[in-house]
């Protein structure tokens, strides 16, 4: 059985400690960045009316209700449990779809405004990588 020194690839247990307060200190800024972004989307979608089309929205609302239906039942859920669920997932699901589209558009004015170039496809992959790195177990 190795221990837990090896397990996070340390010799000590100061090294231990600095491992986590880095973890720590990186868990908190990103909590902070992700508090900031929430805020700002949601002020865009207080401060930003405008009509979406009722078809656009119904496809949108149908795709949010099934990723939530699906990962329900990764989760675990049982069909039935998720399937009595179904109404108040779909009251969910139709707002979710608008404030997505609502996001989508007003970022993609921000994005063109600002000139922000788009990402190429490598820019995506290798940023996939990255997160897959990030969360690949030790």
């Amino acid at each position: 059985m190795r221990s837990i020194f090896e397990r996070f690839g340390v010799e000590n247990e100061d090294e231990l400690r600095e491992r986590i307060s880095e973890y720590a200190r990186g868990q908190a800024e990103q909590n902070s960045r992700s508090a900031m972004g929430d805020a700002v989307y949601q002020y865009l979608l207080d401060n930003c009316k405008f009509d979406l089309p009722g078809d656009v929205v119904a496809d949108q609302s149908k795709r949010v209700l099934q990723r939530e239906y699906t990962n329900l039942l990764i989760r675990g859920a049982k069909r039935e449990q998720v399937d009595e669920r179904m109404e108040e997932l779909r009251a969910s699901s139709a707002q979710r779809a608008e404030e997505q589209l609502r996001l989508f558009f007003i970022m993609s004015k921000v994005a063109e405004k600002l000139e922000v170039p788009e990402a190429s496809e490598e820019e995506v992959n290798g940023y996939i990588a990255q997160v897959g790195v990030a969360w690949s177990p030790s």
